[in-house]
């Protein structure tokens, strides 16, 4: 997953072996153009063999001098434990988040999520929106969605930081976009 414009370049390079599938691991950078320092802002890797790739970046977005994606770990281990396992002592292995880059300082912050989310948007300003999931309730056999957004900034240490909040919920809630 390569992506760029005006201001921001993102590019892959192999880094390895996952320890935990045996398949090939890749990790993604993203600098300023024309010769910024890179950031590494997430990995994914393939699968061994018998295990899938344990760690996946996808649903990369790049806006201003920012970067975010989702990403997630833990899917190996959750394969390994299911072939040994009941179902339900497997379910919450895979962690979800999503990281937000501001390429210029090169610092991030990873945002933990309870799943996989179906949309993010990202501002030139750092904010970045979610939409996510969020389990029917008792009578109900519609699945709902949640917003969820952030705001970054500088948080110390070569880090960023930031509290997400929910902005609504519902089920007509199946993209998010930033407007101007």
């Amino acid at each position: 997953m390569t992506a760029k414009d005006a201001r921001v370049i993102v590019y892959a390079q192999p880094t390895g072996i996952d320890p935990y599938s045996g398949g090939s691991l890749t990790t993604y950078y993203a600098c300023l153009r024309p010769d910024g320092r890179p950031v590494a802002i997430g990995q994914s890797a393939t699968s061994g063999g018998e295990y899938p790739g344990n760690v996946e970046m996808q649903d990369l977005r790049i806006a201003g001098s920012f970067v975010t994606d989702e990403s997630a770990a833990g899917f190996a281990s959750a394969a390994g434990c299911s072939k040994y396992e009941p179902a339900p002592k497997c379910n919450n292995i895979v962690k979800y988040w999503v990281e937000i880059a501001d390429v210029a300082t090169r610092r991030t912050v990873k945002v933990f999520v309870s799943g996989p989310v179906s949309s993010l948007a990202l501002s030139p300003a750092g904010a970045a929106a979610w939409v996510a999931p969020t389990p029917a309730s008792g009578s109900s056999s519609s699945s709902n969605s949640t917003l969820y957004a952030v705001i970054v900034h500088s948080g110390g240490h070569g880090s960023l930081s930031g509290r997400p909040a929910t902005l609504g919920s519902g089920q007509t809630i199946s993209s998010v976009s930033f407007a101007g």
